[in-house]
């Protein structure tokens, strides 16, 4: 009787030869809006005014809780 030691043999995938393309990350943003509608948003971007980053902050934390351990 014999066996096979597990080094022996190989299992093809047809992903064996996949390469992920690099992906900029502003244009998931895009695509998650515009197929999805889920919103990714900075709150450090520059753009933003102090009312609209407290404004995201506050929403973040409704939806996800404190940032960083903080409370």
């Amino acid at each position: 009787m014999s066996f096979r030691i597990k080094d022996d043999f190989r299992i093809r995938s047809q992903l064996a030869g996949f390469q992920p393309k690099p992906t900029d990350p502003h244009e998931i943003k895009r695509a998650g809006w515009q197929e999805l509608g889920i919103l990714v948003i900075d709150r450090a971007h520059p753009s933003l005014t102090p009312q609209e980053r407290a404004f995201i902050e506050n929403i973040g934390t409704k939806f996800y809780g404190r940032r960083n351990g903080t409370g």
